[in-house]
């Protein structure tokens, strides 16, 4: 119902691989619908295996969502992260 940890997706990206997740918090996040993978309906079988065959049949599309992908995954480091998360805890204090 929710994925935790976006990191998975995020590695993918990093290696030029387009994400196809369900639609729920975490995966929402961290794909990009439509740029560096596609959001599918929670737990829609069929949504899951079209949109995979989707993104692997057009290499045109492919390759574009490759390189937003690897873009995408360029913006997140642990120390950007690090960063965001003293910032808050400074705000807080």
């Amino acid at each position: 119902m929710r994925e935790g940890s976006r990191i998975v997706v995020i590695e993918a990206n990093v290696c030029g691989t387009p994400a196809v997740g369900w639609s729920v918090p975490g995966a929402q996040d961290s794909i990009i619908h439509g740029t560096t993978g596609l959001h599918v309906p929670f737990a829609n079988i069929e949504s899951l295996a079209k949109s995979i065959m989707k993104v692997l049949s057009d290499s045109q599309r492919f390759a574009i969502m490759s390189k937003s992908a690897i873009d995408w995954a360029r913006q997140h480091s642990w120390d950007v992260a690090a960063e965001k998360s003293a910032r808050i805890v400074e705000s807080v204090i």
